[in-house]
């Protein structure tokens, strides 16, 4: 009975974590595209000066 449930609350976490993982990966991917558009824009607003 003890194994049924660790195998249990294994699993959930085992369900659970990769959505967060892909979550994260997906929030830092916009922040890196957010971040090389600023970078574009301030250095073709450099170019045109």
């Amino acid at each position: 009975d003890g194994q049924e449930r660790t195998f249990d609350s294994l699993s959930l976490i085992d369900a659970v974590v990769p959505e967060i993982i892909e979550n994260r990966r997906k929030e830092l991917q916009q922040q890196q595209q957010q971040q090389q558009q600023q970078q574009q824009q301030q250095q073709t607003a450099l170019l045109s000066t």
